[in-house]
């Protein structure tokens, strides 16, 4: 059937078998064709490969009922009206193709000849459809054929081009080989590339057949092929052949022809071949040298080897035969400086994954494609589907690391490594309309499990949201950006989520996972995550100057002060109403610890803070401390209503 391909028809024809009605149905469904034919003479086409249908299953059809894809049934004077023109059609169609167009509705033949005379299709007029629908007593079919002493079968048969034979019989309770099957029918075909992967894509029928065609076969094979399938079925399964080949290849396809300088082969594979050991090599290759010249040879690519256009293709069979290692290595090496447009950022990158390492993190690499499984229906309506996908859980560009880093944390808790420390550099999608695709670069940092294991001096110490916030602002110090106070942000995936911002723009936010997220991926432990707009940073880092002084020649002094506080008061709070004072010697404020107890008083707790005071100038006398100290006191007794401990 390989003079059927050139069509480029997008046909589909079945034959099932519909018990509870008792009747068997034969249909064809005739989509847009792809080489200018009009609907029409598709639909002849089709029509034969209904009948052909019929023939494969020894049964005789009846044509009790034909409507079009709308249901609107027509009379047999309309299929008679249209016999000529579709004979006309068949002409246009291929010849040679032994297709005998019969009974299609009148309108459709119209449509079909408007196609032809136009020399192409009209979307609003041949790309419709067709659906031809034909229906026969298969019940007093099947009673004809036990009279003869024959089983009754209906062939479940996709026997169309371009989609149709992607599989010649695809699927079919009834088609399929049993134990009690006596006659087979083989088909060895070639089709085309383009016209395969199209058509199959369109109808979601991705197929190991269809995977081979659209890479290109060998068109000179399908004889050779069929005779070695029919060889072995009657040597192993005892088989007879029990007729001839019919070969449909009206016209032969020609040999694809490419011509390669002998300066080129040398230029690109650095070797200066003999011009026989060339052709040694091409010719034992099952190339056909078609003119050698003195500065060029000219030769016929074999079928076989359907990848095989270009000079450089050329040049890579002679190599891969030749081998590589007979390549001399030049005594020197011309080579053009590039310029790196990005060397500050991939510095930087390189700098935080460095810095990352030596705190015990490992890199993770995770595809940017992810699962639409993972994300609520409002939340993909930003984000980047697949058209093509090409797995049920790889359909749709992520969004951000998140959902990638929890599958790896999931993954690698199943495997009971458990204590994990991760980061990614990696890219995130999302449009905001058609047409417009954002494409960010982001750095995501993952920890759960302890961050410090058993040992025989200490016990291990879990994860917690402040070590990996520590973390974060030492990426931060080390790329010299000001990453200001973190203002907390209610998200729907993270408890206690605080963004950083610069500007008002986003750098960076961090909190701890939710448990219905870690339910979703199956983690069973408690998971922090920082995400981070590593193309905002990396943009702002390296603007501040790195400033260097001398150390402080005179010693710092530390004050301790204690305070009972509403149980929910948080350290932020404190923290900010102490540096409102702006106070020029105080350097550091640090709590290190919290307290809690009934003694205090209901909802009350105890929070101890540490104050450091510097001069560069001078020694620091008491007098001045305690003013300091004071002013500090008096400010959280107003502002915090804090009770200080004394």
């Amino acid at each position: 059937m390989r003079g059927l391909r050139e069509v480029g028809l997008d046909l589909y024809a079945q034959a099932n078998f519909i018990a509870d009605e008792g009747l068997a149905v034969v249909q064809a469904e005739v989509g847009a064709p792809e080489s200018g034919l009009g609907i029409g003479a598709a639909a002849a086409l089709a029509i034969r490969q209904v009948e052909a249908a019929f023939e494969a299953s020894d049964l005789q059809a009846e044509w009790a009922n034909f409507a079009t894809h709308d249901q609107r049934p027509l009379d047999g004077a309309q299929f008679v009206a249209g016999k000529n023109k579709l004979l006309a059609a068949e002409k246009h169609v291929g010849k040679g193709l032994g297709v005998e167009p019969v009974l299609a509705p009148q309108h459709l033949v119209a449509q079909g000849e408007a196609g032809l005379q136009r020399g192409g299709v009209d979307p609003d007029v041949d790309a419709p459809g067709l659906l031809l629908r034909v229906e026969f007593d298969a019940a007093a079919a099947a009673r004809e054929q036990a009279a003869l002493g024959r089983k009754a079968e209906v062939v479940d048969l996709e026997a169309g081009v371009g989609m149709a034979r992607v599989d010649v019989v695809f699927g079919g309770l009834h088609s399929g080989v049993t134990s009690v099957t006596t006659n087979i029918f083989l088909e060895s075909a070639c089709f085309d590339p383009v016209i395969t992967r199209k058509t199959s894509f369109r109808h979601g029928l991705r197929t190991d057949a269809a995977s081979r065609f659209e890479k290109g076969t060998d068109i000179s094979g399908t004889v050779l092929v069929l005779k070695r399938a029919a060889t072995l079925i009657k040597e192993i399964a005892g088989g007879q052949i029990a007729s001839e080949i019919v070969d449909i290849y009206p016209g032969q396809q020609a040999k694809k022809e490419v011509a390669v300088k002998w300066h080129f082969i040398k230029k690109l594979s650095g070797k200066n071949y003999h011009p026989d050991a060339v052709k040694n090599i091409l010719n034992g290759l099952g190339f056909e040298v078609i003119k050698e010249g003195i500065d060029e040879l000219r030769v016929a690519v074999p079928y076989h080897k359907p990848d095989i256009s270009l000079p450089a293709d050329i040049v890579e069979e002679i190599l891969r035969i030749d081998g590589l290692d007979n390549i001399e290595i030049p005594g020197a090496i011309t080579i053009t400086p590039s310029v790196e447009e990005q060397y500050a950022a991939e510095t930087y990158r390189e700098k935080v994954a460095s810095a990352l390492v030596g705190l015990g993190f490992n890199e993770m690499l995770t595809n940017s494609i992810t699962n639409a499984a993972w994300f609520s229906e409002e939340e993909q309506q930003g984000m980047v589907k697949m058209i093509n996908s090409l797995s049920a859980e790889l359909n749709i560009l992520r969004p951000s690391l998140f959902e990638t880093a929890m599958d790896v944390v999931a993954r690698n808790c199943n495997y009971k490594n458990n204590n994990l420390r991760l980061f990614e550099f990696g890219k995130a999608y999302s449009k905001q309309g058609p047409g417009k695709y954002n494409e960010t670069e982001q750095l995501c940092l993952v920890m759960t499990g302890n961050k410090q294991d058993d040992g025989w001096k200490q016990k291990s110490i879990p994860a917690d949201f402040f070590y990996l916030k520590s973390v974060l602002e030492k990426i931060f110090r080390l790329l010299g950006i000001d990453e200001g106070r973190p203002a907390p942000v209610e998200v729907g995936k993270l408890y206690n989520h605080l963004v950083y911002y610069s500007n008002g723009m986003p750098l960076a936010g961090i909190g701890e996972v939710k448990k219905n997220v870690l339910e979703q991926f199956g983690i069973r432990q408690p998971v922090f995550f920082a995400g981070l707009n590593w193309q905002l940073i990396a943009g702002l880092a390296g603007k501040s100057a790195a400033k260097i002084k001398e150390l402080p020649k005179y010693p710092a002094v530390q004050r301790d002060l204690a305070m009972v506080v509403g149980k929910e008061l948080a350290w932020d709070k404190v923290d900010t109403t102490v540096q409102k004072l702006k106070l020029e010697k105080l350097r550091e404020v640090k709590l290190f610890d919290i307290f809690e107890s009934e003694k205090l008083g209901k909802d009350k707790k105890s929070m101890a803070v540490n104050f450091t005071f510097l001069d560069e100038e001078k020694t620091l006398t008491d007098k001045e401390i305690d003013g300091w100290m004071g002013t500090i006191m008096s400010s959280l007794e107003k502002e915090l209503q804090a009770e200080i401990r004394k």
